[in-house]
């Protein structure tokens, strides 16, 4: 009995461990099945993940080039836009330049109507004897003679020149405008200005 019963317990130690290593191994390709059906699943949602990242990509991408045409045509109306200011700029000097030559003109064409206004009057408001009358006549003989002789010396449209250059002046127009329009450089004027005060 003694020997049935170490058969016996010999045989059940033998279930026992049969048992357990097939329940082992069954737990291992159990384990394994999962272990590969996870790995297909994180196979699966990285290929997801990839082709979402493309397409985010692609639209980033035509969004960046949509944006990049808008710039380029706002940079096209930017320099459209410079060049018309500059354009506009342009024209405005020159008028300012023509109408600040009209200006020199009136101002001497005022100036001599305001001459012979002002000798008229004198002639009318006096009693003129002879002797005066010969004074006038031999004054406008001599301004007539240095007007000529100051147009052979050149000194005539200098002085007139001059004269009108201090008249802008007096009117408000700047130096640098000026030397704009006469041609003259900054330095000349300024010396002008300070000759004529």
């Amino acid at each position: 009995m003694m020997i049935v019963l170490i058969i016996l317990n010999i045989i059940l130690i033998l279930i026992i461990f049969i048992l357990f290593f097939i329940k082992k191994s069954n737990n291992n390709m159990f384990y394994s099945n999962i272990e590969n059906i996870d790995l297909i699943e994180f196979q699966k949602g990285l290929k997801e993940l990839i082709e979402e990242l493309k397409k985010i990509s692609d639209t980033s991408i035509k969004n960046f080039e949509v944006k990049k045409k808008e710039i380029d045509e706002n940079i096209i109306l930017i320099d459209s836009k410079i060049k018309e200011l500059k354009y506009l700029i342009e024209r405005n000097q020159i008028v300012r330049q023509t109408e600040y030559k009209k200006e020199i003109n009136k101002i001497e064409i005022k100036q001599e109507k305001d001459d012979n206004i002002e000798f008229k009057n004198k002639l009318l408001n006096k009693k003129i004897d002879s002797k005066d009358m010969q004074n006038i006549k031999n004054k406008e003989n001599n301004i007539k003679i240095l007007i000529e002789d100051n147009k052979k010396d050149g000194l005539d449209n200098q002085s007139l020149k001059y004269s009108q250059i201090y008249n802008l002046i007096k009117n408000g127009v700047s130096v640098e405008e000026i030397s704009k329009i006469t041609g003259m450089t900054k330095g000349e004027i300024e010396l002008i200005k300070n000759i004529k005060k």
